[in-house]
């Protein structure tokens, strides 16, 4: 009996600590949105910076230690998704994820990289490159990709 009660206290006490942390999140960053019964884990940054938005569909999860940043750019992640644990996205102009989509642990998703065009220039001096991402609905993306 007092076993069930304590387990009872104990998912009664991580859903306030989750619903705390999506409010302090969408708080912080106006250009997040965060949809119904998201699950948030600890450790986990999501930040909307220079204009960027960020979109996190209902009913997704987002493990431990993933990072979720969207400077100047537009980050969608579809309902019913899961980024697991140590995953990094980044968008500077666009990455769309569908729904349903599973992307495993240590993956990370850039929509931008260095420039690399002018042969003897070091990459610093050469700027970046942006690309959109389009990732679609019912995809597996696997760890580490």
């Amino acid at each position: 009996m007092a076993s069930r009660m304590f387990n009872a206290l104990a998912r009664l006490l991580s859903a306030f600590a989750n619903r705390f942390r999506c409010g302090l999140i969408q708080f912080r960053y106006t250009g997040v949105s965060i949809g119904r019964s998201v699950i948030i884990d600890r450790g986990v940054y999501i930040r909307a910076l220079d204009g960027g938005n960020i979109h996190i569909g209902q009913n997704t999860h987002i493990w431990r230690n993933s990072i979720i940043e969207a400077r100047g750019g537009n980050l969608h992640i579809g309902a019913n998704g899961l980024v697991n644990a140590g995953c990094y996205l980044l968008a500077t102009s666009k990455i769309e994820i569908g729904e349903n989509a599973l992307i495993a642990e240590y993956v990370t998703i850039r929509d931008q990289d260095h420039a690399h065009e002018r042969n003897g220039q070091p990459y610093t001096q050469q700027g970046r490159v942006e690309a959109p991402i389009i990732i679609g609905d019912n995809v597996w993306i696997g760890a580490k990709s």
